[in-house]
């Protein structure tokens, strides 16, 4: 069985500070799907996803998490990530998820 990383938790304003490569966890508003691909948004920011599946077009509108790598520097202005889960997560307080998520970064990088 290969060793997959779970994913480091990053909000998508702080998605900048990753490399080509990581493997992150983000959540945000599946907003647009044109076959395999699909724009994950929150508080104005963007990236783009790729699905090696098509993601079920029921998501659309949906406050969802996506776990996968990063696949390159921004081109435009948007990141492009290879996303491996796409779950929908509606009932999540945002509010919170933010504080917790910043909580576990400060803690980890000290």
């Amino acid at each position: 069985m290969t060793d997959i990383p779970s994913g480091k938790l990053v909000l998508l304003r702080d998605l900048h500070k990753c490399r080509k490569g990581d493997t992150v966890r983000v959540t945000g508003i599946w907003e647009v799907q044109e076959g395999f691909t699909g724009i994950l948004s929150y508080e104005g920011i963007e990236v783009e996803v790729r699905m090696e599946y098509q993601a079920d077009i029921s998501l659309n509108g949906h406050l969802v998490q996506c776990i996968g790598e990063i696949l390159e520097e921004p081109t435009f202005g948007i990141l492009r990530i290879n996303g491996r889960i796409l779950r929908n997560v509606d009932m999540l307080d945002m509010e919170l998820y933010e504080k917790v998520t910043d909580l576990v970064n400060k803690t980890l990088n000290q």
